[in-house]
């Protein structure tokens, strides 16, 4: 993407809400199934995107570029660590 690229991406970062529809398409394309095989994977999994995502918007700021997202989750565990990372960072 170009940096005088003007367009926004949105996605939405899930945990565990597709795991039926998932594993569904993968058997049926016998492919390999793309969740996680345990809570604390899938945890572990979302954490690490939501650490990448962070560390992007330091990135992008220190260059004078945006990003930005919103975190929503039902996990405090997630909502912690990212509350505690986003302090350290001092964001504005």
């Amino acid at each position: 993407m170009r940096d005088n690229n003007p367009q926004k991406i949105v996605a939405k970062i899930v945990r565990g809400a597709y795991i039926t529809p998932e594993t569904s398409r993968s058997e049926a394309e016998n492919s390999p199934n793309p969740v996680h095989d345990s809570y604390e994977e899938t945890n572990q999994s979302y954490d690490r995107i939501i650490s990448w995502l962070l560390d992007k918007v330091e990135c992008k700021r220190d260059s004078g570029r945006q990003l930005r997202f919103i975190l929503a989750s039902q996990y405090q565990g997630s909502l912690k660590q990212a509350v505690k990372r986003n302090e350290k960072l001092k964001y504005e």
